[in-house]
């Protein structure tokens, strides 16, 4: 609303101080017997003219953008569809709002057909927590209450924002070839790991880090520091082996057209920086030693309520370790001799030292 010039959505007081006000007095002295009466006409005929101010609107933004969408930008050519998918970064169900959106997106996209339900799997399956039940059961959901402002134009932005070049395949030099939905389709500005596509930029950087070093770094903001994975415990890193690490991928990551700006320092640690908040990065304190009946050592895990030597697992978040590990046979001679002659041959005493040091 514009009141003598001042454009606001409140009556009240700016907080810079000025007031502000309307034409004729304060609005909480109108007396709404005063206020003029419309007709439900008249309500009409302002909606529509709204609708086609906004429509003129969109549907010139959308031919200036060549978007093959609908006028609500939720449909799209489904070989364009899939090419937007194909590039935009998966995140993880850790990251609920955009995993959900994503999914609301393609359905829209795609008016639900079974085709976007395969795109929804084929970008869910990129992140190492993929879960095909979770998919599946998401996307009966979203006919029940169906997605009216997001669709192929949200995609198409994603897609985008990964990867600035990217451009849908309809409107390519070439005229648009068609594909298989399903094929793995990469721009060549985008960086490509096993079967994950990651953008070339930090935050693409920073995804492809987590999954590169997930299993071997975890970032405690309780310590203040990285821990590392050291094949039987984690323990804090002092040495900024995540930075160097961060510069290794970056450099592996970089074509032509990101060298100059992927070899910077400043990227280096903003990938460093974004890993840090992952949650798949993340550990907390309380978690670290939480089973306190086991024992890390050199050559695996002892479980002391057994005694048995178990593999060394990162899932664990074991810090703790002895010095040196289990030997294969209980026989210490010398230890044994030494306390024969330390307790004068006393059995019993030897009984209690032994219970009273864990060791039986």
């Amino acid at each position: 609303m514009l009141g003598h010039g001042c454009q606001f959505v409140a009556y009240g007081t700016h907080y810079t101080g000025a007031r502000l006000l309307w034409p004729d007095g304060s609005p909480l002295n109108v007396h709404r017997d005063c206020l003029p009466a419309i007709s439900e006409e008249q309500v009409s005929e302002f909606f529509s003219r709204v609708r086609a101010i906004i429509g003129e609107a969109t549907e010139s933004a959308a031919a200036d953008e060549g978007s093959r969408t609908s006028m609500h930008g939720l449909a799209g050519d489904l070989n364009d569809v899939a090419a937007a998918v194909r590039v935009i970064p998966n995140g993880g169900p850790a990251d609920w709002n955009a995993f959900n959106r994503m999914g609301m997106a393609v359905w829209a996209a795609t008016g639900g057909d079974p085709a976007g339900l395969d795109l929804f799997h084929a970008w869910a399956e990129r992140h190492k927590s993929y879960d095909a039940d979770e998919v599946a059961e998401r996307w009966p959901v979203y006919p029940s209450s169906p997605p009216d402002k997001i669709g192929a134009g949200t995609l198409f932005y994603l897609a985008r924002e990964a990867v600035p070049t990217w451009q849908r395949p309809s409107a390519a030099p070439t005229g648009g070839v068609e594909f298989d939905p399903l094929t793995p389709l990469l721009p060549e500005s985008a960086f490509q790991r096993g079967n994950q596509h990651f953008a070339l930029n930090q935050d693409g950087a920073a995804l492809a880090f987590v999954a590169e070093y997930s299993n071997s770094l975890h970032y405690c903001h309780q310590f203040g520091c990285w821990l590392k994975w050291t094949g039987s415990i984690w323990e804090r890193d002092h040495t900024d082996l995540a930075f160097e690490w961060a510069r290794k991928l970056s450099r592996d990551m970089a074509d032509d057209s990101v060298r100059r700006e992927f070899s910077k320092v400043a990227h280096a640690s903003a990938v460093e920086r974004f890993a840090r908040s992952d949650r798949d990065m993340v550990v907390k304190a309380d978690d670290l030693d939480r089973d306190t009946f086991m024992l890390g050592t050199p050559d695996g895990t002892v479980d002391l309520r057994t005694g048995d030597l178990l593999p060394a697992r990162p899932d664990d978040l074991i810090m703790r370790s002895a010095a040196v590990a289990p030997a294969e046979t209980a026989d210490c001679a010398t230890w044994l001799r030494f306390l024969n002659e330390a307790t004068g041959g006393d059995d019993t005493l030897v009984g209690f030292l032994q219970r009273f040091g864990g060791t039986r």
